[in-house]
């Protein structure tokens, strides 16, 4: 298992969140709080998962919940670099509109 680190990068307009490591049930909440922190400051938010090594149903719904409270703030949440089962899990919730990743958008592709 590899302990994720979350890293928030402060711009003018908006927040850069840097995820790294796995982001599954146990780590969800230190995102959720960093989204709550980011949030109190920046209403758009990207967030780069380039180094994210696995992500699982849990970790898309703080997501989607980070964007939906960036939306409800007149921002959003953009999501970068998504790759492996986070973009697969990504492509599926968008397929089938069931899933709550759907509504993420999925700005930079590798």
């Amino acid at each position: 298992m590899s302990a994720l680190s979350v890293q928030a990068v402060y711009y003018n307009r908006f927040c850069l969140l840097v995820l790294s490591g796995e982001l599954d049930v146990l780590s969800a909440p230190q995102v959720r709080r960093a989204l709550t922190e980011v949030l109190s400051r920046r209403n758009r938010i990207v967030v780069d998962a380039a180094r994210l090594t696995f992500c699982d149903c849990t970790g898309i719904r703080v997501l989607a919940g980070g964007h939906r409270r960036a939306v409800a703030a007149g921002g959003g949440l953009s999501l970068a670099f998504a790759h492996g089962l986070l973009q697969r899990l990504l492509e599926i919730d968008r397929c089938i509109g069931a899933g709550p990743g759907g509504e993420l958008v999925t700005t930079l592709r590798w």
